[in-house]
């Protein structure tokens, strides 16, 4: 399968790194919007502008991928629709060294190295999970999140939203983070947090709203 990487930062010419070592994927192009073109190639590829360049590619032998980051949030959720208005479907990019027993419900998410997904937990659109993250056992992950490396998201726990869990945090068990939360670094969730609020600490608590 050939794939266009969406992006054209680091994290995009790691993503490519790793399709370029893969046996099941063919790495084809970068896209950027028209507004951010600054480059006619990356790691020898050639970077197409989204407005314009893709009218003439097949839906059915080129696929994407959003390699957009955690600090861009809304902006990957607004890709993704953008592609999905296009008429192209998205790859799920599993590492070879990630462990998935649970459900991958949907397209567009990234899961890195080592990587566990625990039976019977579940996984929507357009998640980045990073590398080293536990996901529970009965757990569900929604959409457009990012999963920072060594967090561990409880059991029938819910990560629904345009959320942030920072490196090596922990969500407790039966915990709801709703929409646009983010959890910083070494947190430790014991509640449901509000919506659009940044949490910290041992135990995690409110700091702001944004």
């Amino acid at each position: 399968m050939k794939v266009i990487i969406f992006g054209a930062t680091e994290f995009a010419k790691q993503m490519g790194y790793y399709l370029t070592h893969s046996d099941k994927y063919e790495l084809a192009y970068f896209c950027v919007n028209k507004n951010y073109y600054t480059s006619k190639d990356i790691l020898g590829k050639k970077v197409l502008v989204f407005e314009e360049e893709l009218d003439h590619l097949s839906r059915e032998k080129y696929q994407f991928l959003i390699a957009v980051g955690y600090k861009q949030m809304r902006l990957r959720k607004k890709i993704f629709d953008m592609i999905k208005e296009k008429g192209f479907t998205l790859i799920n990019y599993i590492h070879p060294t990630a462990i998935v027993m649970g459900n991958i419900k949907g397209e567009g998410n990234i899961i890195l190295s080592n990587v566990v997904i625990e039976p019977f937990a579940e996984v929507n659109h357009n998640n980045i999970i990073w590398s080293n993250a536990l996901v529970c056992h009965d757990s569900q992950i929604g959409d457009h999140n990012f999963i920072a490396a060594k967090s561990l998201i409880g059991g029938f726990s819910k990560v629904i939203d345009n959320n942030f869990i920072g490196f090596n945090s922990v969500i407790k068990e039966n915990i709801v983070v709703d929409k646009e939360i983010l959890i910083g670094a070494n947190s430790l969730v014991l509640k449901s947090p509000d919506n659009y609020s940044v949490n910290y600490g041992v135990p995690a608590v409110k700091i702001k709203e944004h």
